[in-house]
């Protein structure tokens, strides 16, 4: 008979659990997934001095030997560069630092590693990053950031790894960023809460993922939590500062992780009067939260 088995740990910067309904044993197939969780932020922190991607922005404007992950990582950056018209840029690095988010949470002020400090570079560059089989060359004078993809990246990673595993029915939420397969115990699907930005304690709303529906992942992005005196971590690339639209938190739905994750940030930059046409461009769903804190209204659409 299967169970339903969790386990949690604070990874990425953020709460990750892991879900699954097994009739076996999980305790192999959560190692597994916990190994690749620690594998992922070892070469893929910004905040890791020997980190691949730290390596990368060490080398602006060089031809850097990479992994096959970084690549396919790259590739898929540079289609939601084009597709987006610039909203989603992982350029914005030293953008993000100079606002104020300089090192890793829950210290985002504190004084960096000099090598990890590209604050005299260039936030506002908007630009392909060359692929070539096993290069990258990120711009001269720029540094790359992987948190507005990498966590939808790994998302995805872990739901194909996982019936590998022999596990079908999960979900897995790295800091909320979410993507399931199969049902929980019920058998209908997976029930997922979408916080109140005014209280962060009750939910806004809820959703069904991964019953009948096509969507199989969703993900949130917010201005009120990763934040400093007069800055939070949503960089618009166009200005290089905090985004100032009227979206206070958004939330997508779709049928992969990279797709939620990128397109949550990009809907909360462009703000709700744009949101439409790119929601039509990459079949998702969407919730947003707009205006203040403390004066909230819905706008959703393909959210049901």
């Amino acid at each position: 008979m299967a169970s339903r088995y969790q386990e949690s740990a604070h990874k990425l910067g953020s709460e990750v659990f892991i879900t699954v309904i097994t009739d076996k044993n999980p305790t192999d197939v959560l190692k597994i997934v916990w190994d690749t969780i620690d594998d992922f932020e070892d070469r893929f922190s910004r905040f890791k001095p020997y980190s691949e991607l730290s390596l990368l922005n060490l080398r602006p404007g060089e031809k850097f030997e990479s992994s096959r992950e970084l690549v396919d990582i790259i590739q898929l950056s540079n289609a939601f560069i084009k597709n987006t018209k610039g909203a989603f840029n992982p350029l914005v690095l030293p953008s993000l630092q100079t606002v104020g988010y300089v090192s890793s949470w829950p210290n985002p002020s504190a004084k960096p590693l000099s090598k990890l400090d590209y604050r005299a570079r260039d936030g506002k560059l908007v630009d392909n990053i060359l692929v070539n089989k096993n290069y990258v060359t990120i711009p001269p004078n720029s540094a790359l950031d992987l948190g507005g993809i990498g966590k939808g990246y790994l998302l995805d990673k872990l739901s194909k790894l996982l019936p590998e595993l022999g596990v079908k029915n999960f979900l897995i939420s790295l800091g909320g960023d979410i993507r399931c397969s199969g049902s929980d115990l019920d058998k209908e699907g997976w029930t997922v809460g979408i916080a109140n930005v005014s209280d962060g304690k009750t939910d806004v709303d809820q959703i069904n993922l991964a019953g009948v529906k096509r969507y199989t992942s969703v993900a949130s992005s917010g201005v009120t939590k990763r934040k400093g005196p007069g800055w939070h971590h949503i960089i618009d690339p166009k200005t290089g500062l905090s985004s100032e639209s009227d979206v206070v938190m958004s939330s997508v739905m779709s049928a992969d992780g990279v797709r939620s994750d990128i397109l949550a940030k990009v809907l909360l930059i462009v703000g709700s009067q744009a949101v439409e046409e790119i929601a039509k461009n990459f079949d998702i769903g969407y919730l947003l939260q707009v205006g203040t804190e403390n004066e909230i209204k819905m706008i959703k659409n393909n959210w049901d």
